[in-house]
């Protein structure tokens, strides 16, 4: 038996089981989105409602919401015969849908426009942050919490004023081994910040008796 071919289009593409779309920037991932968005609206008869929609960041949010509406309202004016506003993504979709003999598209696109409000397009942060807020009990967290980034501009800020603190008192050839060595303070907060991530990644290679020895050995140079 001949395994089932890989789709090409989202229009050909398989609305059950998994579905994986790899594709490099300014390929056409929103375009193949917002189309199977369409698609399972129209043909799984999926309520928007019931459609997870999530992406990176909050500007791509914005505007992955304003493509999937205008693809919602495009489609529709297409399965309604209205040129004007017509895409060629609705014109491709309407005459999918009119081979199949779909003669609800309009009313189940009317529908998803209508209860737009309730489609869940955030980012993947802002998703969890909802699962974790309805379902707090049951996880075990405050019903009042807030889900936070990695806190850099605080970590930048304390690697820096550490540094003044730390090397105010220490001896002038610590310092121009630093600079002999090329040491940029930006590259340590970047460092830190990395870290601070991955807590569990940070493994010295010298114990501090060690590094204490070097600091002398550099005081006596």
């Amino acid at each position: 038996m001949k395994p089932p071919a890989t789709p090409t289009t989202p229009y050909d593409a398989p609305l059950h089981g998994g579905l994986v779309v790899e594709a490099s920037a300014g390929t056409g991932k929103t375009y193949t989105l917002t189309t199977l968005v369409a698609r399972l609206i129209v043909e799984a008869c999926f309520p928007i409602e019931n459609l997870l929609i999530v992406t990176f960041t909050i500007a791509a949010t914005g505007e992955l919401r304003s493509r999937v509406w205008q693809t919602l309202r495009a489609a529709r004016d297409a399965v309604r015969g209205n040129a004007a506003n017509t895409t060629t993504q609705a014109s491709e979709l309407a005459k999918r849908w009119r081979q199949q003999g779909a003669d609800d598209a309009e009313a189940r696109l009317t529908r998803a426009i209508r209860d737009f409000d309730r489609a869940t397009i955030t980012t993947i942060h802002g998703f969890c942050q909802r699962a974790l807020a309805e379902f707090a009990l049951d996880a075990g967290f405050p019903f009042k919490f807030a889900v936070s980034g990695d806190g850099a501009l605080e970590v930048e800020s304390a690697t820096r004023d550490f540094w003044r603190t730390l090397m105010a008192h220490e001896s002038v050839s610590l310092l121009e081994y630093a600079k002999a060595q090329k040491f940029v303070l930006d590259e340590a907060t970047a460092w830190t910040g990395q870290h601070h991530a991955k807590p569990n990644a940070i493994r010295p290679d010298a114990n501090p008796e060690e590094l204490e020895r070097n600091r002398q050995r550099i005081d006596v140079q």
